[in-house]
């Protein structure tokens, strides 16, 4: 478990001036990104039953955090 008073690798590459921006834009980001998802997925529902577009949605979501993932993994095992 990590200590409360060691700061994510994200947060810790951030400027200290600059964290509550920058976690502000993180989040703000998010959360636009998941209202585009939803809107993505409504639109693929009126054309596709909702249990596949729902599997799609996830198959999706997984793809993208291996994608993510992987440079982030290499990176800290070099």
């Amino acid at each position: 478990m990590k200590s409360p008073s060691r700061p994510s690798s994200a947060i810790a590459a951030v400027p200290e001036d600059l964290r509550g921006r920058a976690m502000t834009l993180l989040s703000a980001g998010l959360m636009t990104i998941q209202g585009l998802g939803m809107a993505a997925a409504g639109a693929a529902a009126e054309f596709a039953p909702p249990h596949a577009v729902t599997a799609w949605a996830g198959l999706l979501g997984t793809v993208c955090v291996v994608a993510v993932l992987r440079p982030v993994m290499r990176y800290r095992v070099s």
